[in-house]
């Protein structure tokens, strides 16, 4: 019966230790899979730290490249409008350089009689010019306004547009 009993112990303290070394074995895999979601959580608050710094200079970027680009826009549409403006008058000095040339030509061809309907032609054909020109010139400038209108109003649109997208993604 003491030996029975005896056994009955030994059997008891291997079945303890066995626990035991359980026990063991699940605390450590319990304390490495704390430290690997400690690590993981720690790398994954390091790559949105990242994300977020990367988003943030890319706006910055974009507005940068927006405001670049609308002051360019801009500034050659006041170019080419001076420029535009600067025809025109060049146009209306031509225009009456021309009618006083042509006063002058008929006033030295009066005396002779076969100059001047030639003259006067001329003076038509110059002034007819001129002013298709002058219309030239003024469909122009409508037309490159317009281009510059409608590039200006997309870069707003396209500007709106990322402001709208950094705005959802922020």
């Amino acid at each position: 019966e003491a030996r029975a009993l005896m056994d009955t112990i030994r059997d008891s303290i291997s079945d303890g230790d066995q626990l035991h070394q359980y026990l063991l074995d699940a605390r450590e895999s319990d304390v490495q899979r704390r430290s690997a979601t400690r690590k993981f959580h720690s790398l994954t608050t390091t790559v949105l730290e990242d994300i977020i710094s990367t988003l943030k200079n890319l706006s910055k970027k974009e507005e940068e490249y927006r405001d670049t680009t609308i002051d360019s826009a801009e500034k050659g549409n006041k170019i080419s409008h001076q420029s535009l403006d600067q025809s025109l008058k060049i146009m209306k000095e031509i225009t009456t350089r021309v009618a006083t040339l042509t006063s002058t030509i008929k006033s030295h061809a009066q005396d002779e009689k076969g100059i001047m309907p030639l003259i006067f032609k001329i003076s038509q054909d110059v002034q007819t010019e001129v002013g298709e020109s002058k219309g030239f010139l003024m469909d122009g400038e409508e037309k490159l306004s317009a281009s510059f209108q409608t590039g200006h109003k997309q870069l707003k649109e396209y500007s709106s547009k990322l402001k709208r997208m950094d705005s959802e993604y922020a």
